[in-house]
């Protein structure tokens, strides 16, 4: 799609194809995110029964999501801040894989 054009529809004001782009790009990401979540609470209980303390699993896909999709949306829209999301995923696994240390 060409980034200048401006989509318009008699409900609603033109709107930049740039700010679409941002949009999609939450929209995925908090999709992503209930999903991942929604996993993790499953997962998380299923071990909890099983009598598990070591559950580094969510830390892990908590941070692999973050970073994936981090630079998936600096990729797609273009826009520098999205980087937060692969700094903080990677801080997470990098603790994670230190306490696994301790």
């Amino acid at each position: 799609m060409d980034p200048t054009t401006v989509y318009w529809s008699p409900n609603y004001p033109a709107h930049d194809q740039q700010l679409l782009s941002v949009i999609h790009a939450i929209w995925y990401f908090v999709s992503g995110c209930m999903l991942v979540l929604g996993a993790i609470i499953a997962w998380t209980w299923l071990r909890w029964r099983r009598g598990a303390h070591d559950l580094f699993l969510p830390t892990d896909l908590i941070g692999v999501f973050y970073v994936v999709s981090g630079v998936a949306t600096v990729t797609y829209t273009g826009k520098p801040f999205f980087w937060v999301f692969v700094v903080l995923g990677g801080a997470l696994l990098l603790t994670a894989r230190l306490m696994r240390r301790a």
